[in-house]
Protein backbone atom coordinates (compact mmCIF):
# COMPACT_ATOMS: atom_id res chain seq x y z
CA UNK A 1 0.00 0.00 0.00
CA UNK A 2 2.52 2.55 0.83
CA UNK A 3 4.03 2.02 -3.37
CA UNK A 4 0.59 3.02 -4.26
CA UNK A 5 1.24 6.45 -2.45
CA UNK A 6 4.02 6.99 -4.36
CA UNK A 7 7.05 6.18 -2.14
CA UNK A 8 10.28 4.77 -3.48
CA UNK A 9 14.18 4.42 -3.33
CA UNK A 10 15.82 7.19 -3.08
CA UNK A 11 20.22 7.75 -2.97
CA UNK A 12 21.79 9.66 -0.70
CA UNK A 13 22.62 12.19 -3.45
CA UNK A 14 19.31 12.99 -4.11
CA UNK A 15 17.99 13.40 -0.82
CA UNK A 16 20.83 15.61 0.29
CA UNK A 17 21.98 13.08 3.06
CA UNK A 18 25.17 12.61 3.48
CA UNK A 19 25.34 9.99 6.37
CA UNK A 20 24.89 6.46 4.32
CA UNK A 21 22.56 4.96 2.13
CA UNK A 22 18.93 5.54 2.54
CA UNK A 23 17.81 2.03 1.32
CA UNK A 24 19.42 0.37 4.64
CA UNK A 25 17.10 2.84 6.67
CA UNK A 26 13.95 1.05 4.78
CA UNK A 27 12.82 3.40 2.21
CA UNK A 28 10.10 1.46 0.51
CA UNK A 29 9.78 0.13 -2.90
CA UNK A 30 8.06 -2.12 -5.25
CA UNK A 31 8.30 -2.56 -9.14
CA UNK A 32 4.95 -2.56 -10.81
CA UNK A 33 4.46 -5.10 -13.44
CA UNK A 34 0.99 -4.31 -15.43
CA UNK A 35 -0.02 -7.26 -17.62
CA UNK A 36 -3.11 -6.32 -20.01
CA UNK A 37 -5.32 -9.01 -22.08
CA UNK A 38 -6.86 -7.48 -24.86
CA UNK A 39 -10.05 -9.55 -26.36
CA UNK A 40 -12.64 -8.80 -28.46
CA UNK A 41 -16.41 -9.11 -27.19
CA UNK A 42 -16.10 -13.26 -27.91
CA UNK A 43 -12.82 -13.61 -25.90
CA UNK A 44 -10.68 -13.80 -28.52
CA UNK A 45 -7.04 -12.42 -27.81
CA UNK A 46 -6.84 -9.12 -30.24
CA UNK A 47 -3.00 -8.68 -31.71
CA UNK A 48 -1.59 -5.43 -32.41
CA UNK A 49 -3.68 -3.36 -30.58
CA UNK A 50 -1.16 -0.56 -29.27
CA UNK A 51 -0.68 0.13 -25.85
CA UNK A 52 -0.42 4.02 -25.14
CA UNK A 53 -0.16 6.03 -21.77
CA UNK A 54 -0.97 9.41 -21.32
CA UNK A 55 -2.20 12.14 -19.07
CA UNK A 56 -4.95 14.19 -21.46
CA UNK A 57 -5.94 13.43 -24.60
CA UNK A 58 -2.80 15.23 -26.35
CA UNK A 59 -0.24 13.81 -24.56
CA UNK A 60 -0.44 9.85 -25.12
CA UNK A 61 2.89 8.33 -25.92
CA UNK A 62 2.96 4.49 -27.96
CA UNK A 63 5.01 2.09 -25.74
CA UNK A 64 4.45 -1.19 -27.84
CA UNK A 65 1.99 -3.50 -29.17
CA UNK A 66 -0.12 -6.78 -27.65
CA UNK A 67 1.20 -10.05 -29.21
CA UNK A 68 -0.35 -12.63 -30.77
CA UNK A 69 -2.32 -13.62 -27.43
CA UNK A 70 -3.64 -9.92 -26.82
CA UNK A 71 -1.08 -9.54 -24.32
CA UNK A 72 1.01 -6.68 -23.28
CA UNK A 73 3.18 -6.55 -20.18
CA UNK A 74 4.43 -3.23 -18.74
CA UNK A 75 7.10 -2.90 -16.05
CA UNK A 76 6.92 0.45 -13.95
CA UNK A 77 9.84 1.40 -11.72
CA UNK A 78 7.94 3.69 -10.00
CA UNK A 79 4.12 4.86 -9.49
CA UNK A 80 2.95 5.85 -12.59
CA UNK A 81 2.92 9.51 -13.62
CA UNK A 82 0.80 9.27 -16.62
CA UNK A 83 -2.43 7.76 -15.05
CA UNK A 84 -4.11 6.50 -18.49
CA UNK A 85 -3.31 3.27 -20.67
CA UNK A 86 -4.96 3.37 -24.05
CA UNK A 87 -5.97 0.65 -26.56
CA UNK A 88 -5.99 1.67 -30.39
CA UNK A 89 -6.45 -0.64 -33.08
CA UNK A 90 -3.84 0.66 -35.23
CA UNK A 91 -3.91 -2.11 -38.54
CA UNK A 92 -7.37 -2.09 -39.30
CA UNK A 93 -8.93 -5.64 -40.48
CA UNK A 94 -5.54 -7.42 -40.20
CA UNK A 95 -6.39 -8.41 -36.71
CA UNK A 96 -10.11 -9.79 -37.63
CA UNK A 97 -11.39 -6.75 -37.60
CA UNK A 98 -11.91 -2.56 -36.81
CA UNK A 99 -11.82 -2.12 -32.91
CA UNK A 100 -12.99 1.06 -31.46
CA UNK A 101 -10.21 2.69 -28.69
CA UNK A 102 -10.55 2.22 -24.91
CA UNK A 103 -9.16 3.68 -22.05
CA UNK A 104 -7.96 2.48 -18.48
CA UNK A 105 -7.22 4.76 -15.31
CA UNK A 106 -4.18 2.77 -14.20
CA UNK A 107 -3.83 4.08 -11.13
CA UNK A 108 -7.19 3.69 -9.93
CA UNK A 109 -6.76 -0.12 -11.31
CA UNK A 110 -3.61 0.09 -9.09
CA UNK A 111 -5.54 1.51 -5.96
CA UNK A 112 -8.81 -1.05 -6.55
CA UNK A 113 -5.84 -4.02 -6.78
CA UNK A 114 -3.86 -2.71 -3.21
CA UNK A 115 -1.65 -4.76 -4.84
CA UNK A 116 1.32 -5.55 -2.30
CA UNK A 117 4.19 -6.77 -5.04
CA UNK A 118 3.05 -4.50 -7.69
CA UNK A 119 1.50 -7.45 -9.83
CA UNK A 120 -1.47 -5.99 -11.78
CA UNK A 121 -3.74 -7.86 -14.56
CA UNK A 122 -5.81 -5.53 -16.23
CA UNK A 123 -8.52 -7.14 -18.71
CA UNK A 124 -9.34 -5.50 -21.89
CA UNK A 125 -12.51 -6.10 -23.65
CA UNK A 126 -12.34 -4.00 -27.42
CA UNK A 127 -15.90 -3.44 -29.31
CA UNK A 128 -16.02 -4.04 -32.97
CA UNK A 129 -16.61 -0.88 -35.10
CA UNK A 130 -19.61 -0.57 -36.69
Amino acid sequence: MIAALGFGSVSCEESGFRGGNLDAYGVPHVDFHITTRVVDEEGTPINGIEVSMGSTAEDFTPIGQTDENGLYTLTLKEYPTREVMRFTDIDGEANGGEFMDKSVNVRKVIQENDSVDGVISIDVTLKKRE
